[in-house]
């Protein structure tokens, strides 16, 4: 629940902006159970809790797994969050993403960002465009705006509206070509993330999918092994130089 924003929680209501999120952790255990190559990586942090029992924690999860659990590889592979609105044509796709977009509310999207801010930002009219915004306090989530917005004359709700919702919207072969560039450029893979769920999901599945197997974008089966050896290909033993090496371990 999001209180900053207007001093309460009356907005994250209205807007239905957040539902209950469990310990994705926990989850674990059921989903390892049931699946067989799926590899497993949740986020949280030892600022979250004692060092000890995280540590304790992940390490159980990946002995459960077999070694499908992730937790920060010291070498980075970089995944991109996209977000797809696939139709069987531009003009479905573009029809899909417009019924998205009646469900979209400018100030659910200025409460949020003052949550990530720790401001609240309601005292701005959301209609004021960004270069006659003026405050005296805290700078950082009005400077980040400025710097992502294309053009300073869109209003506060537009720039908001946009940065949370650019969605790539087509039909496959035309989001193949932008998951292409993707590669190019160097990113390792995509986090997929959802405008509705399951739908979006189920989208990518059975209509995007195909045309990146097609054109060699998508495996077209597993490979064996933890996941540590799924994504670096060199086995399922830490390399030589990680620091854990260099400690002299006493029993």
């Amino acid at each position: 629940m999001i209180y900053i924003y207007k001093a309460g929680y009356q907005t994250s209501l209205e807007h239905a902006m957040q539902t209950p999120g469990g310990d994705p952790s926990v989850l674990i255990p059921l989903m390892s159970t049931v699946t067989e190559h799926l590899g497993f990586v949740f986020t949280q942090s030892i600022l979250q809790e004692p060092p000890f029992n995280f540590a304790r924690r992940v390490s159980t999860l990946d002995h459960m797994t077999k070694g499908r659990v992730g937790r920060n590889p010291e070498d980075i592979l970089f995944f991109q969050g996209l977000t797809f609105v696939v139709g069987g044509t531009d003009e479905e796709a573009k029809r899909k993403d417009a019924s998205y977009r009646e469900y979209l509310y400018e100030e659910a999207f200025a409460a949020q960002l003052s949550s990530a801010a720790g401001q609240d930002i309601s005292a701005v009219d959301l209609n004021t465009p960004l270069e006659k915004i003026k405050t005296s306090t805290q700078q950082g989530w009005l400077n980040s705006l400025r710097q992502s917005a294309p053009d300073q004359s869109w209003t506060l709700g537009e720039v908001l509206l946009w940065r949370r919702n650019r969605q790539s919207v087509g039909c496959p072969e035309r989001l193949a070509d932008v998951l292409q560039t993707w590669k190019d450029s160097g990113v390792d893979g995509i986090n997929v993330t959802h405008v509705i769920s399951p739908g979006s999901y189920e989208d990518f599945a059975d209509g995007l999918a195909p045309e990146l197997r097609k054109r060699g974008l998508l495996k077209t089966e597993y490979l064996p092994g933890t996941l540590r050896e799924k994504l670096y290909g060199q086995g399922d033993r830490l390399k030589a130089d990680h620091p854990i090496f260099k400690r002299e371990l006493s029993y």
